[in-house]
C-alpha cells in the first residue's frame, strides 16, 4: 500500500497478513527497496512460516528465499482486502484525500494502535495465538 508524505518521498507499508488467523505478523513502513523488505523479513523470522504468497514486486524474488514463495493474484486477495478495511478506519490512507501523515513517527504509531486493535478483535477465534508487537518510533 502506497503512501505519499510529499509527491518526492512515496512511502510504502509492507504487511505480513496470517491467512489462518486473519492477523497481521508484522510490517514496515519505508521505500519500496530491498532494505525495506529485509527489516521486514527480520521480524518474521520468529514465527513459524512455511509458505508466502506475494504480488510481482521483484525484490521479493531476491530477498525470500527461505521459505515456498509464490507469486499470484489468486492468493493474496485477503491482503488487499485487509488494505481496503485500513482505507476504511483510517482516513489518511483513503485515495485522494485531504488527512495526511507529516511524519513517520506519527504514522507508526497509528499504524501500530490500529493493527493492534485488530488482531485483538481476532484472538476470540485464536485465544492461544499471541501478538509479537512493539512500537516502531
Amino acid at each position: 500500500m502506497a503512501l505519499l508524505f510529499k509527491k518526492k518521498s512515496k512511502q510504502w507499508i509492507f504487511i505480513a497478513f496470517d491467512r489462518l488467523t486473519k492477523k497481521v505478523l508484522a510490517y514496515k513502513v519505508g521505500s519500496r527497496t530491498n532494505k525495506t523488505l529485509k527489516l521486514l523479513m527480520k521480524d518474521l523470522s520468529k514465527f513459524n512460516i512455511i509458505n508466502i504468497h506475494t504480488d510481482g514486486f521483484s525484490a521479493y524474488r531476491n530477498i525470500i528465499t527461505n521459505y515456498n514463495l509464490t507469486t499470484t493474484k489468486d492468493q493474496t486477495t485477503q491482503i488487499e482486502s485487509f488494505n481496503s478495511i485500513i482505507r476504511s478506519f483510517l482516513p489518511r490512507f483513503h485515495r485522494k484525500t485531504k488527512a495526511y501523515t507529516k511524519s513517520l513517527k506519527s504514522l507508526n504509531i497509528i499504524l501500530n494502535l490500529f493493527f493492534n486493535f485488530y488482531n485483538k478483535k481476532h484472538n476470540k477465534y485464536f485465544d492461544n495465538q499471541k501478538t509479537f508487537f512493539k512500537f516502531a518510533i
